[in-house]
């Protein structure tokens, strides 16, 4: 599928998404301290929205916004900053829909995609 294409060729580990996803380990997946997954994003929202949002709340490195906006990806360089982004806009409306994040498990981001999408 496109969505797989693009999670790929944007270094995000589809491996450790499929075992988030089956709940292997019991629900015990050792997650991320920096990077959110964001679920249930508006068909219209921009990937430069999505970062405006959460750069409010700390300095981002990436911002990964997969087609058809079926899953969004936001790091931040400080774990702080992270968990007050998380505090404070999950379940916050975006274009009037209930933004669903979640801790990413660990290895989800890719030392590939280091290059790639880094916001300013």
């Amino acid at each position: 599928s496109r969505a797989r294409e693009w999670l790929a060729s944007s270094g995000v580990s589809l491996e450790a998404l499929q075992r988030l996803a089956a709940g292997e380990g019991g629900g015990a997946v050792e997650r991320s301290q920096t990077l959110l997954l964001v679920k249930n994003i508006d068909a219209s929202v921009s990937r430069e929205e999505l970062s405006s949002l959460f750069a409010k709340h700390g300095q981002l490195g990436h911002v990964l916004l997969a087609p058809g906006n079926t899953l969004g990806l936001v790091e931040f360089v400080e774990v702080g900053e992270a968990k007050r982004a998380f505090r404070a806009l999950a379940y916050s409306k975006l274009r009037g829909v209930p933004l669903f994040l979640e801790w990413a498990p660990t290895g989800v981001l890719q030392p590939a995609s280091a290059g790639a999408e880094q916001t300013g």
